[in-house]
């Protein structure tokens, strides 16, 4: 089975029969956050208290596009990023920055 979580309690009592061993609970967000570290470089798509921030990056050789859809703030915000360099958030054209939440 491949790994898809990564465990992050474990047992402490040296007595107990599995001491040192994982409670295998599902309970931790180290594989979501990792997923999200990894789509966010991706994508060049931050968000910090501030504000949205919106890095040029570029997209690997052969991609068309990468549409990424997040909610913040109770907001649906979707960014598109195509392989000319161009932006969209929100269907609307876009530079590279900080996109403030009240704005």
């Amino acid at each position: 089975m491949t790994p898809i979580w990564q465990p992050n309690a474990w047992f402490g009592d040296l007595s107990a029969p599995d001491a040192g061993h994982s409670t295998e609970a599902l309970a931790t967000g180290t594989t979501t956050w990792l997923l999200l570290t990894a789509v966010e470089e991706l994508a060049g798509f931050k968000v910090r208290c501030d504000g949205i921030h919106i890095t040029d990056a570029r997209l690997p050789s052969g991609w068309e596009s990468l549409k990424l859809t997040r909610v913040v703030k109770a907001k649906h915000i979707h960014l598109e990023r195509r392989s000319d360099g161009s932006l969209l958030l929100n269907d609307s054209p876009i530079s590279p920055g900080c996109v403030p939440f009240d704005g």
